[in-house]
């Protein structure tokens, strides 16, 4: 048998207090925490609104752009995060300043833009989906997409 609180000093009026706070009004101002929250989900809905009405087939990095705005980072993502080189590939093609052709055929017009496999502007398009040097990483693409 367990035995209740009989007996304790003080349980009574804590029992007693208990029950009377729960009739007070609440507070009319909101905590730090609620208003961090508040602002994160305003972010997020701002952001997802964006990314949504954004064409998925115009900018330098849309074609890595498939995964939905997150501020957590997602599964796929914290996986990679061993992965030095890929983790810095991957942040590279989401924002587009990553060193390709169609990087430097923007920034810095005078080096070679072209794909080592003959292709005029070695694109991110190009590169994810059809240059025969990258074929072999593709299927790692493919199991999270």
């Amino acid at each position: 048998m367990v035995p209740g609180h009989s007996d304790i000093p003080g349980n009574e009026r804590a029992d007693q207090l208990a029950k009377e706070a729960i009739l007070l009004p609440s507070s009319s101002e909101p905590t730090i925490t609620h208003n961090i929250r508040h602002a994160h989900e305003h972010l997020k809905r701002g952001w997802t609104t964006l990314w949504r009405n954004s064409s998925p087939q115009q900018g330098s990095w849309a074609t890595a752009n498939r995964i939905p705005p997150s501020l957590y980072p997602t599964p796929h993502f914290l996986g990679l995060a061993d992965k030095r080189e890929l983790f810095g590939r991957f942040l590279q093609c989401r924002t587009g300043y990553n060193y390709s052709g169609e990087y430097y055929h923007r920034f810095v017009p005078s080096a070679d833009s072209a794909c080592p496999c003959g292709e005029p502007i070695q694109t991110h398009e190009h590169i994810i989906q059809v240059c025969p040097i990258y074929e072999r990483h593709r299927n790692t693409l493919r199991k999270v997409s």
